[in-house]
């Protein structure tokens, strides 16, 4: 079965057990309009990185674990694409958790691992609901523990600047060369 059709199915079945409510554009995921905030307290959707194509993946700044693998690998990807061609890719990191990841302690959580705000955008969800929402649309699955700790999947995106997913690791032991190999042939 195609891809976008199980996506669709999985979001239809959603709405209906859970009454999430997720609305996309076919293929794209800037029909997803949800509003979150960044580390610096300002509004965002996912629109607003339509610009250029971009990385997006979903993560927590208390976990200890994979949450900071996953940051490096997204770096790793980004030497690779920048060591062919492919400057200044911007990454989207947004968080599962509505408590403690808000604005100021995103902000801090940056400085701490020095990314710069001119690539990395963290993203911190109004509520839980909107976090749920946004895994579904990702593909990313996750599960609240208690504690401020998650269990999830580790799902890291590439997002084309129509919002569509252009190539997608979803283990973070998987080969980043299907990054290169999309942006590439574009």
């Amino acid at each position: 079965m195609c891809e976008g059709f199980m996506k669709r199915l999985f979001i239809f079945i959603l709405t209906i057990f859970t009454g999430y409510s997720v609305v996309l554009a076919e293929g794209s995921l800037f029909g997803y309009d949800e509003i979150w905030q960044n580390q610096n307290n300002k509004p965002k959707k996912l629109q607003d990185f339509s610009e250029t194509p971009f990385l997006i993946s979903m993560v927590y700044t208390s976990c200890e674990h994979t949450c900071p693998v996953t940051i490096s690998k997204i770096q790793q990807i980004k030497t690779l694409l920048g060591n062919n061609g492919i400057e200044n890719l911007h990454v989207v990191l947004a968080s599962f958790d509505d408590v403690r990841d808000t604005p100021d302690n995103l902000k801090k959580y940056m400085k701490k691992r020095r990314l710069s705000e001119k690539e990395w955008t963290f993203l911190s969800p109004k509520s839980q609901k909107v976090a749920r929402e946004l895994s579904v649309v990702l593909g990313i699955n996750y599960k609240k523990l208690g504690e401020g700790n998650f269990s999830h999947s580790n799902v890291i995106a590439l997002v084309d600047a129509k919002g569509e997913v252009i190539a997608k690791i979803d283990n973070l032991s998987k080969d980043i060369e299907v990054f290169k190999g999309a942006l590439l042939a574009k």
